[in-house]
């Protein structure tokens, strides 16, 4: 058997079917050893729901690109349930085919803290009434109204934004010469969050 299979191997690697790479795998720090795919299935009776903490990150544009869209300083609006994943934050995704609004903060003051006028927001168009609070107003139809402008998704594509950290600054060292900018995902949707999505690749490979 183990012949057979060396055999079948050798075939796919004289035709160049095979190579070597890099996979995200999930890893247990207590036992130090990756987890394969049968370890992780879970049986009927030990799934539960739970409900998990959300948080909303503002990621300020920057760069060429943001200056020519007219996005300097318009702070993006990325939402997630897995916070702890922010440090590792790489990208931004939106939908291509997704309009996003630039909406100033609101006569009641942004949750960041900004006073009515004083900072802009980018996010999908159809959440703005979902973040009339957030973004300093006191009901959807006001957020909705004071939308600026609109952008596609697809035109987002290659801005780039101030990190919130810098553990990876180091592009030598890291590789991160294409890091902290806006990628284009067509799994990014509008039902929950923002539209925008945080990327965060060391933790699974979805990202």
């Amino acid at each position: 058997f183990m012949e057979s299979v060396i055999w079948a191997f050798k075939q796919l690697y004289d035709k160049g079917l095979a190579y070597e790479g890099f996979r995200v795998l999930p890893y247990c720090w207590h036992d130090e050893t990756p987890l394969s795919n049968h370890e992780l299935r879970m049986d009927d009776d030990v799934y539960r729901m739970r409900q998990d903490q959300s948080v909303t990150v503002t990621f300020p544009l920057d760069g060429a690109k943001a200056e020519s869209l007219n996005l300097t300083a318009v702070k993006a609006l990325a939402w997630t349930t897995t916070p702890w994943t922010l440090p590792t934050n790489l990208a931004l995704a939106v939908g291509p085919s997704i309009e996003y609004a630039v909406v100033a903060s609101g006569p009641l003051g942004a949750s960041d803290g900004s006073a009515e006028g004083v900072s802009q927001f980018l996010l999908a168009t159809d959440t703005v009434g979902n973040y009339a609070k957030e973004l300093g107003y006191g009901s959807s139809e006001a957020a909705v109204t004071a939308i600026d402008r609109t952008i596609l998704g697809a035109d987002l594509v290659g801005v780039t934004y101030d990190r919130l950290w810098d553990y990876y600054a180091d592009e030598e060292t890291w590789g991160t010469q294409n890091a902290w900018q806006f990628l284009a995902a067509d799994y990014v949707a509008t039902g929950e969050g923002t539209g925008i999505v945080h990327q965060a690749p060391a933790y699974g490979e979805d990202d």
